[in-house]
């Protein structure tokens, strides 16, 4: 009898916690291992267009807060791109960096269903790192969201 009554508690455990995750829209914060990032890049009128891809890889709709998306409107909070020129030098990042402290519930956030993808479009490298013109660099993404290709 006392194996019933334990085994009947850790059901309704069970069953309190997958009530809760489903009014949480059945979505989590991403882990890093949820994203692939896939990059692509072109020259136009002097400047660099990369187009930044992030796929939920994940069986889980995955939470992902805006402000880890690089984009041309705001700042970037940090160096998540490792960009390096013909003679294998870095090129350094000259932006902010900060360490944002948030509480995930209280931020805006890009939900993201499994085998889903956002794209995002960025022409804005030559503010944060000393690119010149007519130059050939390669350039990953190192970021929060995980690692990318390396593109050229």
């Amino acid at each position: 009898m006392r194996r019933i009554n334990s085994i009947f508690i850790v059901l309704l455990i069970a069953v309190f916690f997958l009530t809760a995750a489903k009014m949480n829209n059945g979505s989590r914060i991403y882990s890093r291992a949820d994203c692939k990032i896939q990059l692509s890049a072109k020259s136009i009128n002097k400047n660099v267009e990369l187009k930044m891809t992030i796929t939920n890889i994940s069986n889980d709709v995955i939470k992902i807060p805006i402000f880890l998306f690089p984009n041309d409107e705001d700042e970037f909070f940090g160096d998540w791109f490792e960009i390096i020129d013909t003679n294998d030098e870095v090129i350094e990042y000259e932006g902010k960096q900060a360490d944002i402290d948030y509480e995930p519930e209280k931020v805006k956030c890009l939900i993201l269903k499994p085998g889903k993808s956002h794209t995002v479009c960025l022409t804005c490298l030559k503010k944060y790192y000393k690119l010149q013109d007519g130059k050939v660099y390669t350039i990953q993404y190192l970021g929060p969201l995980g690692e990318s290709n390396i593109v050229e």
